[in-house]
């Protein structure tokens, strides 16, 4: 069953419009939109005319949903920790020792998760990569006070 409207609106509730635009001509794809409305339509005629697929769009929302300023880079691993690290069996292993399953595929972040939840991770040859979902749930303003000396 092929996508509809009120599906992709959905996936884009919560995605900036220049984001999703920006996406889109990245792939060279058409990206004219200035509302919600618009983004949605755009993406609905470039699934129908097929220029985008159903699992390029998918893909498409988790780079979207990953472009932010929460990217991690490791730099300067001793030489055995990076050879530990480029052995997918022993990774696997050490990870399925702590519960954690390593993914085949991207997928989107549930939307306010009651915990921190760990939405995928892939082990690839040159990266680990990982996603995590959590919902904020208030704000703490501390403030500071000058101690007498």
């Amino acid at each position: 069953m092929a996508i509809n409207a009120r599906q992709i609106e959905a996936a884009v509730a919560d995605m900036s419009i220049a984001a999703i635009r920006s996406w889109l001509k990245s792939r060279g794809l058409t990206h004219s939109a200035n509302t919600r409305e618009q983004i949605v339509q755009r993406l609905l005629t470039l699934l129908r005319e097929e220029e985008l697929s159903e699992a390029e769009f998918r893909d498409g929302l988790c780079s979207i949903e990953e472009a932010s300023a929460k990217r991690i880079s490791l730099y300067g691993l001793e030489q055995e920790a990076e050879e530990r690290l480029r052995d997918r069996e022993a990774f696997s292993r050490k990870m399925r020792r702590t519960g954690i399953t390593i993914s085949t595929e991207t997928k989107v972040a549930p939307r306010q998760p009651s915990e921190p939840t760990l939405v995928y991770l892939i082990h690839s040859p040159t990266s680990i990569r990982a996603k995590w979902a959590e919902t904020q749930v208030r704000r703490v303003s501390t403030t500071l006070r000058q101690v007498p000396t």
